[in-house]
């Protein structure tokens, strides 16, 4: 069994979290050929993405509420199961419809590993070490958008076929129910609801916490911003730049280098500076970034390489308030952590799907302008509701 302290702990509850980025951008360089494959419009395979969140935003409620029941272990193992069976389902699809409706249960199967290894966190950690952990699961977290397009992209060149991204995340399914059998029970009987009445009083609980429900929505609106990006981008790479898919891998992976780079900056510097100044400082570098990138597309320079260094700092901008605020949402929750850890990944995955929604009405050339006008939008109604709350505040200590 392993420590909670230990490396090997803290990598398994990682490799949870890398289960969304995984299913996400292994499978993105592919969406040419599957657009090819099933005779439709290359940017409304995006659309899979939306279905995939709406799966996902589902599953992290009710997986929330089964974990504070029946405990993380059993919760997770099953999750993992039916993960793996549903990876196979959208390798075996004979339609983009059924590819869609099985996208959703991937999503909806795979969301068991990103709020309760959350949760587990939460059990076992608090305060700054609670900051710090979550950092660190980012950054490792944050390797997955960098390696999986270079994977999904090596299976298709090597395999000549889109199926293979879905076998792909077959194989590391069954390599996580093997670490999560190792994992300790972090939700012990005595802590755990006893019946669903009691959790659906948890979920009101939490969403009578005002604060709470501000930051956990701020943070999921910024991080729809980045992945807005994300399902739009081996469209805008492959498509609109015609860059090929080894500089496609790399502008991309530059780009996600910043999330990295955003959570290592946090964890160094949180026992320096209180979250709210991380939360000003990055969505100050987003909303410049997004407003440089809004004048660069319409302008005549048509450059991949520029495009990509304005989104290297828009996401870290983002990544470094998104991660900021979560912390400061989740430290808001005495009790019900499973619970808790749902509502902000349902809040961060049914925006994510909604952004990806609105995307993948955009035709191929309209994508590069349409998305930095999205992503400003979300900024700009992520600072509306930080500020709100914040007045809200002093009114009620006045």
């Amino acid at each position: 069994m392993l420590k909670k302290d230990s490396k090997l702990f803290l990598l398994t509850l990682a490799f949870l979290t890398m289960l969304a980025p995984f299913a996400v951008n292994t499978y993105s360089p592919a969406i040419p050929d599957i657009a090819k494959h099933f005779n439709i419009q290359t940017n409304s395979i995006i659309f899979t993405f939306t279905t995939y969140f709406i799966g996902f935003s589902i599953g992290i409620l009710i997986w929330g509420s089964l974990s504070d029941k029946y405990g993380r272990k059993p919760c997770l193992i099953s999750g993992m199961f039916l993960y793996i069976v549903s990876s196979l389902l959208c390798a075996h699809s004979q339609s983009f419809q059924q590819l869609a409706i099985f996208r959703l249960i991937q999503g909806l199967t795979d969301s068991s590993g990103t709020v309760i290894a959350l949760a587990i966190a939460r059990d076992c950690y608090n305060g700054k070490k609670l900051t710090t952990t979550l950092a660190s699961l980012s950054i490792i977290k944050f390797i997955a958008p960098i390696i999986s397009p270079m994977i999904g992209t090596g299976l298709i060149v090597m395999t000549a076929s889109w199926q293979s991204s879905f076998y792909f995340l077959f194989a590391f399914g069954v390599l996580l129910i093997i670490l999560c059998s190792l994992l300790p029970e972090t939700h012990h009987i005595n802590q755990r609801q006893k019946s669903i009445t009691k959790l659906l009083v948890a979920y009101l609980k939490h969403l009578k916490n005002l604060e709470f429900i501000a930051y956990a929505i701020c943070s999921g609106l910024l991080f729809s911003a980045f992945f807005s990006y994300v399902g739009a981008s081996s469209v805008i790479y492959l498509k609109v730049y015609n860059t090929g898919y080894i500089l496609y891998i790399l502008y991309f992976a530059a780009t996600a280098l910043g999330l990295i780079l955003a959570n290592f900056t946090l964890k160094k510097l949180s026992n320096y500076f209180q979250l709210k100044t991380f939360t000003f400082i990055g969505i100050s570098i987003a909303l410049i970034g997004v407003i440089i990138m809004l004048i660069y597309t319409h302008t005549q320079y048509r450059h991949a390489y520029i495009f990509m260094i304005l989104m290297l700092n828009i996401c870290y901008g983002e990544s470094l308030c998104s991660t900021s605020l979560l912390s400061q949402s989740l430290q808001l929750v005495p009790a019900n952590f499973g619970s808790a850890t749902a509502l902000t990944n349902f809040f961060k995955f049914s925006l994510a799907g909604f952004a990806n929604f609105i995307m993948s009405f955009s035709s191929v050339h309209k994508l590069l302008s349409n998305l930095p006008m999205l992503q400003l939008i979300i900024i700009l109604i992520t600072v509306a509701i930080i500020y709100t709350i914040k007045i809200y505040k002093k009114n009620l200590d006045d």
